[in-house]
């Protein structure tokens, strides 16, 4: 079922698409994506526009050092989101997340469909999914960006 609803909290934009309920649980389809000025997609940005300067800069060099090559390489990596999606309805009942899959993308955005048990309570009229907290991991740490 269709759910089509967006919050946007501290610069990060989380929009959920759909619910898929199942006899045993049910998947929730979402979005993530950072909004512009937020500072991890800020500082892409001038990582990006850093690369372009050193490959103008490089072009003439017939090889790189490997240690300068390696940091450079690890310095391209994205940071990737990390964040649990917690469920509990309106009659108290919470909804273990045990996995599902996901995906993020160059473009500061990605999917994700975790996956719920047990099943919806067929008598509840509300289910609440939150989001505590998004960590950014990257090869040099973590940043946090609390929702």
């Amino acid at each position: 079922m269709p759910i089509a609803q967006t919050v946007t909290v501290g610069g990060v934009v989380l929009v959920l698409l759909s619910l898929d309920d199942f006899p045993v649980g049910f998947t929730v389809r979402l979005r993530l994506l950072l909004a512009d000025g937020h500072s991890i997609a800020e500082r892409q940005r001038h990582q990006e526009a850093e690369d372009r300067r050193q490959e103008v800069a490089q072009r003439g060099a017939l090889e790189a050092d490997e240690a300068e090559a390696e940091a450079t390489f690890f310095a391209r990596f994205l940071p990737v989101p990390e964040f649990e999606l917690e469920a509990r309805d309106d009659r108290g009942r919470q909804y273990r997340n045990w996995g599902g899959g996901e995906q993020w993308g160059s473009n500061l955005e990605g999917r994700a469909e975790p996956i719920f048990t047990p099943a919806l309570d067929p008598a509840a009229r509300e289910l609440r999914l939150t989001v505590p907290e998004v960590q950014w991991r990257t090869v040099a740490g973590r940043e946090t960006a609390n929702m």
